[in-house]
């Protein structure tokens, strides 16, 4: 299994929690250094919630439902453990680290949407030709042509 999806699940989570801080008028203050006009902060909450629930979902679909949420549960607690360290310590530093994770997360969607090409094996038995392609993750699929 890749890590990319591990990568997205991280990326989401410290981006929805860094938006939903970010909304909030003291850590903007310490952020951005001025207070954000009430539509900032509600389209910063939204996009935050809307950022941490679309992690739910690379979670699921690598490692099933029942797995899955635990991952998500994971890096929501790593996540916000690291964004607090951040606000605690180095406030100015999420700022930068808003444009890395946004940036981090359209990569990774690319990577994830990019098509994966397997190699395929080709042999003859006898007559016919056999031909396989063999992914991690789908197993084999071995197609059998009669030759001619």
């Amino acid at each position: 299994m890749s890590a990319t999806p591990d990568w997205l699940i991280f990326a989401l989570t410290a981006l929805g929690f860094g938006l939903l801080s970010a909304s909030m008028d003291r850590h903007a203050k310490q952020i951005f250094g001025v207070h954000p006009p009430k539509s900032t902060r509600l389209l910063r909450t939204a996009s935050g919630w809307m950022a941490l629930a679309l992690a739910l979902i690379p979670a699921i679909a690598a490692y099933g439902p029942s797995i899955g949420v635990s991952v998500w549960v994971g890096f929501l607690a790593i996540s916000s453990t690291l964004v607090a360290l951040l606000l605690t310590y180095r406030p100015r530093a999420l700022r930068p680290a808003f444009y890395g994770a946004v940036a981090l997360t359209g990569v990774l969607l690319i990577t994830l949407m990019w098509p994966d090409r397997a190699p395929e094996t080709r042999r003859e038995e006898g007559n016919r030709h056999v031909s396989a392609r063999c992914t991690e993750n789908d197993g084999c699929i071995t197609v059998v042509v009669n030759g001619q």
